[in-house]
Order: C-alpha cells, then structure tokens, then sequence
C-alpha cells in the first residue's frame, strides 16, 4: 500500500503513512498544516481505518495533547570508543536470505511502536543498500541488525544476548565517532538495553498520539 504524501481536507493536511497497513494494522499521520487540527485528525483516522488500517498515529497536532500520547522517539547516541568489544560477526543479507531475515523483522518488530512493516519492495530496497545483516556470536544466530553511515536502524536479539550481539557488532563496523540511533521511549526493553551499554538520550524527535 502506497503512502500519501500531501492529504488535504477543509481542515488542514496531513502526509498518510500506510506502508504498515497490509502487515501490522497501523497507519500513521504526520500533520503538515493544520486549521483545526481535531477535526484533520479525525479525518485522517477515518481515510486510514477505511484503508484497512486498525489503529492510527498522529504527530505534529498543536491540540495533541487531548489525544492520549503513544510513545516519543528519542534519538540516543554513544561514543563508538566507550563500547564495549564483542566478538559477534555479522553476516550481509543475500538475496537467497532476504525472505528469512525480512520474516524475522516482521516478527520481532511487529509489537513495536512505530516500526515500519517491511514488504517485498522495501526488503528489495534494504537487500540493494547492503545495510542489512544477521548476527553470529559462537557459531550461531542471535540477532539480526541494519544500519549505514554512524545509525543503527535495527537491532533485534533472536537469542538471550542477542540484542547486545547485534548492537557492538553494527557499531564497530559504522563510521564516525559517535554511533546513534532512535528508539521509542515506551520500547523498555530496548532502552534498558541501550543504557547499559552508555547510549544517553539527546533529543526529543517526534511525539505520536494515538487518534479515535
């Protein structure tokens, strides 16, 4: 399902996030200008539920905060120096691996606030970026993991340990000094996760609220 980019009511417009809909039931709505950003958020709800979506996100409402907040994104960053070493490998996706690590992806993001369902045509994108990886750690898989330049875009543990695996073994392989990446501030797990590992907080990317 195509994304909308320009969504235009009476009410203001909106760009309508729908990649998310076929496989994880989520839509989202980023507002772009708004003159009653209630009644644009109602109508963005009502185009995405009708395009099969079971709930919707907005961001970027001025009266947001009557609708009960979801999660905000936070961008968290560490010094590559200060991370520990792991003797973790990773191993490129192909596109003999592309459906299994896709499927794992769908999987284990599928409970995760805002993440994007990962079609054919996306995995064909990430598979052509060569951004995508699964993670070994002695002779077996733990993890899978994406990310290019100094971000990490995904990191998940299929194994006890796994999600550390996966998060040392992109950081080493990354540019930069400082490694960063973006996380849900309602993802526990994943957060508990980044902070044992000396990941701080630095800024406040969005804040999504859940409409109707």
């Amino acid at each position: 399902m195509k994304d909308i980019p320009l969504f235009t009511t009476e009410y203001g417009a909106a760009n309508l996030i729908l990649g998310s809909v076929p496989g994880f039931g989520t839509a989202y709505a980023r507002i772009l200008s708004a003159r009653d950003g209630n009644a644009l958020a109602r109508e963005c709800a009502q185009f995405c539920r009708a395009a099969g979506a079971e709930a919707v996100y907005a961001t970027g409402l001025p009266e947001s905060e009557s609708w009960p907040l979801s999660t905000e994104i936070w961008r968290m960053t560490a010094q590559k120096a200060s991370l520990p070493q792991s003797q973790a490998e990773l191993i490129p996706v192909t596109a003999e691996t592309l459906e299994e690590w896709a499927a794992l992806y769908n999987r284990k993001f599928r409970a995760v606030p805002n993440a994007v369902w990962l079609s054919s045509s996306l995995g064909q994108a990430v598979l052509k970026a060569r951004e995508a990886f699964f993670v070994r750690l002695s002779g077996r898989t733990v993890g899978i993991a994406k990310g290019a330049e100094n971000q990490i875009h995904v990191v998940a543990a299929l194994a006890p340990g796994g999600g550390r695996a996966a998060v040392l073994a992109l950081a080493r392989e990354l540019e930069g000094p400082e490694i960063a990446l973006e996380v849900a501030s309602v993802n526990g797990k994943a957060l508990a996760l980044y902070q044992s590992l000396g990941f701080q907080q630095t800024e406040t990317l969005s804040k999504w609220y859940k409409i109707g």
